[in-house]
């Protein structure tokens, strides 16, 4: 099962932006601008300068996830996303073992794939310890696991890059492990940051439009409606 975990944010997430807001066009010395700022302040201010384009604001603030469930084929699409910070279990240092190779629900419906599937997987996995057991280094045997094996990452980003990620990964035509992934991130940085992350979701969510052409699912009213209404119970 995907497993996100918020492991840290930036503290006073509303207070910080807000500064690097005011700080442009307050002649007060830098130290004494948070002061003077109520909650009520800091998010009407960043919520008004944010709605006007000027996003950097949100460069201040970050977010550390814990990402667990997926497979490679996942974390090999997050990692294009190239203003995070990720790290992830390294198949070179760490053999495979018993990890988990991830089945797709498609998959799933017809029991003839699911035996061919598991068939395929039992002959990766045994030449892998074969070759493992025969001094192949871990290095070299991974050549012969599957996309599917289960991984783990650690990743770090900025409020305004997780935006970018959830215009793009929250959208119905990505791949579904990592849509999921930004889903959950989405729901976590609601619970932390609401006066931005409460309007962001996939591009037509925040637009009101597919950016998609010919290529759309066709639900954008059904992804607004879910999107108008997650919370923190979604998150299964």
């Amino acid at each position: 099962m995907i497993k996100v975990t918020l492991q840290s944010v930036t503290p006073y997430a509303t207070l910080i932006p807000a500064i690097a807001a005011k700080v442009c066009y307050s002649g007060d010395p830098i130290e004494s601008i948070g002061e003077k700022l109520t909650f009520t302040d800091c998010r009407n201010l960043v919520s008004r300068v944010y709605g006007m384009g000027h996003r950097s604001i949100l460069e201040h603030v970050s977010f550390t996830f814990l990402v667990s469930g997926v497979s490679r084929i996942a974390t090999h699409q997050f990692v294009r996303h190239r203003h995070c910070t990720f790290h992830e279990r390294s198949q070179r240092y760490v053999e495979v073992g018993k990890s988990e190779v991830i089945m797709p629900e498609s998959i799933k419906k017809d029991p003839d794939h699911i035996d061919s599937f598991d068939y395929a997987v039992r002959v990766c996995m045994h030449l892998y310890e074969k070759l493992i057991n025969q001094g192949v280094p871990a290095e070299d045997a991974r050549f012969i696991l599957p996309q599917g094996i289960e991984s783990q990452l650690i990743v770090t980003m900025n409020a305004a890059e997780l935006i970018h990620i959830a215009r793009l990964r929250c959208c119905n035509r990505a791949q579904w492990e990592i849509r999921d992934v930004a889903r959950k991130m989405v729901i976590l940085a609601r619970e932390q940051f609401p006066v931005i992350f409460d309007k962001v979701g996939p591009s037509c969510y925040m637009d009101g439009r597919c950016p998609e052409g010919k290529m759309t699912c066709g639900k954008m009213k059904e992804v607004q409606e879910e999107y108008n209404v997650l919370t923190g119970d979604d998150i299964s």
